[in-house]
């Protein structure tokens, strides 16, 4: 994969260097949490959008032309149908993937949280479809033994936050210590992510 650079304004190349200085990271790094950030929100944006009924959508779809007459901007479709419900629901969003498409697209930026917990290791448990009220995505990571079992519980939240589907995850550190037969058979059930 080639990487090409992005071209920002020098203000903004700044303002990225000096996050990335104080956060201790890469500019990369922090690009790539303001994109994820970005989409996030979006989606929350655009899933609001579409289950409100579109109230107040209209002045972020439509401009005055000066002449009180509104006309499309941009991001209007063009097709003139109205409140711009239509255009938020025809546009997929990360919500309306399924999980392990989900999992796919942020699994770089699962990693980095995991790594931030001191997680690593992390692999997805082969698991029969989830019940109602059952983790949808089931991953296996190396925690801190220091941590202990609270390790596994905050990785699950973070996880699931950044998924946005209920996800557990199962501390291959605590099954070493505690369950060996149950480690490996969730080692042969699952795959490195």
């Amino acid at each position: 994969m080639n990487e090409k650079p992005i071209k920002v304004d020098a203000a903004t190349d700044r303002t990225v260097s000096e996050l990335a200085y104080f956060l201790r990271t890469t500019k990369k790094a922090v690009v790539a949490i303001a994109v994820a950030e970005y989409s996030e929100q979006r989606d929350r944006y655009l899933a609001a959008a579409t289950t409100s009924g579109g109230g107040g959508d209209s002045e972020l779809g439509r401009q005055d032309d000066g002449g009180g007459r509104e006309t499309p901007d941009d991001h209007d479709t063009g097709t003139g149908t109205g409140t711009g419900t239509a255009r938020a629901a025809a546009r997929p969003t990360v919500l309306d993937l399924a999980p392990l498409q989900r999992l796919a697209l942020r699994r770089n930026e699962l990693v980095r949280a995991f790594a931030e917990h001191g997680a690593g290791g992390i692999r997805l448990l082969d698991a029969e479809p989830a019940a109602p009220g059952e983790a949808e995505l089931v991953l296996l990571a190396e925690t801190d033994i220091a941590e202990g079992g609270q390790a596994a519980w905050d990785l699950s939240r973070v996880a699931s936050r950044l998924l946005g589907v209920r996800a557990e995850v199962i501390s291959t550190t605590m099954l070493q210590l505690f369950a060996k037969p149950g480690l490996r058979r969730a080692l042969e059930r699952s795959r490195p992510l």
